[in-house]
């Protein structure tokens, strides 16, 4: 279905030229593409289930047993000891008191309950972010079943630091040091995909989640006041970091769905080259502008894949002929250097919308010997492009 071309979709906007040389012009031009899946699914494969599993809940709810087993055990100790106290006769709590420093028992110190991840509603989130794009969602015997699980949100390292700053006062340099707390946390998901026997086709953490995101806490005067501060509001500044990670995490879940598996449509911003001369004819070169973009025009019809697939073979063939005749130390060749490595860039777009990889490849090669800084950073981003089209396309192939 793919062999020929990548096919684009419904829409192509030509924007205004941008000059860039005297008479050099790159006309942007947009359209969007459908992207293929970095790992295709089964090829019979039409709808998918989602959902997302609290893979720590059973460790956040014996952390919370284990805490209310230990409040439990504090009032029992603190009631052992008033009893304990209460028994004594007044010389014993008077040597108590005096000789040994122990007073009556004041009940009691349970402090404030440590931080534990929140469980988070698996239904709403696999609702809202588990997709899979050009699949049917089918929560009862579908082809492919989507497990999301998620680890739990964790602390992983609580930093003291320190910034200084400094004022002018009265003529003299004041400097008022300010305390605060660094934050490492993070929040790992595991991304499980199985067949519809239960045949697992892929399960990996995904590493971008591994890594760890560091929140700074409000600033203070002191120590002292950074640390109460701390202690009675660490829950709440905890519990605003796992609510926002929780939803940026699922937001690159579904990315990572959409881009892996799913036929995802996308916005494509290239350049074209078009070149106006009073005094020198660039008509092959306008005819090809022309092909061109009337090219990636109808890549969004799949019905007009034929049309698309001649006219940006025109165009082709009308920019490889002037490459011919390109003369890059002459500064007033018709095609000199930046003619030269614009044509390149064209040559290597066009050809990847028709998966001629290898031949995009060697034009991409030919920018670096221009010596061109625009043209090299360009080629820089459209090689990155190419590269992940190229991997796309042979998955694709390789799932017919």
């Amino acid at each position: 279905m793919y062999k020929k071309l990548l096919p684009a979709a419904l829409s192509f906007v030509l924007l205004s030229g941008i000059v860039v040389a005297q008479d050099i012009n790159l006309e942007k031009v947009s359209f969007n593409y459908m992207r293929l899946p970095l790992q295709p699914l089964p090829k019979e494969a039409k709808t998918f289930s989602g959902k997302v599993e609290i893979a720590y809940k059973e460790e956040v709810e014996a952390a919370k047993e284990a805490r209310q087993q230990e409040v439990e055990d504090i009032k029992a100790t603190a009631a052992a000891e008033k009893a304990e106290y209460k028994q004594k006769s007044l010389g014993a709590k008077a040597f108590s008191k005096i000789i040994l420093d122990e007073g009556k028992p004041k009940g009691p110190v349970i402090g404030k309950d440590p931080y534990v991840a929140k469980i988070h509603d698996g239904n709403s989130l696999a609702n809202s972010y588990v997709q899979i794009p050009s699949y049917t969602r089918q929560d009862a015997d579908a082809d492919v079943q989507v497990t999301v699980l998620l680890h739990g949100f964790s602390v992983v390292d609580v930093v003291p630091q320190t910034r200084e700053s400094m004022i002018k006062k009265d003529g003299k340099d004041i400097t008022t040091t300010y305390y605060y707390y660094e934050v490492s946390y993070n929040h790992p998901i595991t991304l499980r995909v199985q067949n519809k026997d239960g045949q697992v086709l892929y399960e990996s953490p995904i590493e971008a989640l591994s890594e760890l995101t560091v929140a700074k806490t409000g600033e203070y005067k002191t120590q002292d006041g950074l640390e109460k501060h701390w202690a009675i509001n660490q829950n709440n500044f905890l519990r605003g970091l796992d609510d926002a990670i929780i939803l940026k995490n699922m937001n690159i879940v579904k990315e990572e769905l959409a881009s892996q598996y799913g036929y995802n449509p996308m916005l494509r911003a290239t350049t074209v080259l078009n070149i106006k001369d009073k005094k020198v004819s660039y008509d092959d070169f306008n005819q090809a502008f022309e092909s061109a973009t009337t090219g990636y025009s109808k890549l969004a019809n799949q019905e007009k894949k034929a049309e698309a697939v001649a006219e940006l073979e025109k165009a082709l063939e009308l920019w490889n002929n002037a490459l011919k005749e390109a003369d890059p130390k002459n500064k007033k060749a018709r095609v000199d250097a930046k003619v030269a490595a614009a044509t390149h860039l064209n040559c290597a777009e066009a050809y990847m919308w028709l998966n001629n990889f290898e031949e995009a490849e060697k034009h991409l090669n030919k920018i670096k010997m221009l010596d061109v800084s625009k043209y090299e950073n360009l080629a820089k981003e459209l090689q990155v492009v190419l590269a992940d089209q190229k991997s796309r396309y042979n998955s694709s192939q390789n799932n017919m």
